[in-house]
């Protein structure tokens, strides 16, 4: 029941996001695409007397990511201007972050926020999240819609399938890369 109360939800951020760039119309084929991994994440206290980071930076190779945590927060993404600040989670909320294909697709315009999981030392709670990661199924290209390009933005990334993606970070080159998708598919 939980997983299909937060597709629903990511149908609608989807939704949303392609009707704010003006093309609803390519929509509906991206979501008959979408596949779901639903992950329980368990972040047990830290074992040391300092805070400690139990999931290191990190961008998501997903379309989308939602997450819901219980009360215990962690969760710490970098800004723009490269600060660290911790999400807090009003109760019963979600967060949705973009991952690297969608921001492949959205030519560059989505942030993919690097973001990490840190236990802090007064903590005395094990913090539990839910995780929905949504990916493009095997045969789904994902490129930049006409309307993505212009002057302002030109084309950065060629059309690329989402499991490619994910096959290219499984490499070293991939696992080193500081710009994932464009090293992958970069123009």
């Amino acid at each position: 029941m939980f997983s299909k109360i937060v597709a629903e939800l990511d149908n609608k951020v989807v939704r949303m996001l392609f009707e704010s760039y003006g093309i609803a119309k390519n929509c509906e084929s991206y979501l008959e695409s979408t596949t779901y991994l639903l992950r329980y994440l368990k972040y047990n206290t830290p074992k040391t007397k300092e805070t400690s980071m139990v999931f290191p930076p990190h961008t998501d190779k997903t379309f989308t990511t939602i997450l819901y945590q219980n009360h215990i927060s962690g969760l710490k993404v970098q800004t723009r201007d490269l600060q660290w600040i911790t999400l807090e989670f009003p109760p019963s909320s979600f967060v949705v972050m973009a991952g690297e294909a969608l921001r492949g697709w959205s030519n560059d315009r989505v942030l993919t926020p690097i973001h990490k999981v840190i236990m802090d030392i007064n903590g005395s709670e094990t913090r539990y999240t839910m995780g929905l990661f949504t990916f493009l199924k095997d045969d789904k290209i994902i490129e930049v819609a006409e309307e993505l390009i212009d002057e302002e933005h030109p084309l950065k990334f060629k059309p690329f399938v989402h499991l490619d993606l994910i096959k290219f970070f499984d490499t070293e080159r991939g696992r080193r890369s500081q710009n994932l998708v464009e090293d992958f598919c970069g123009v």
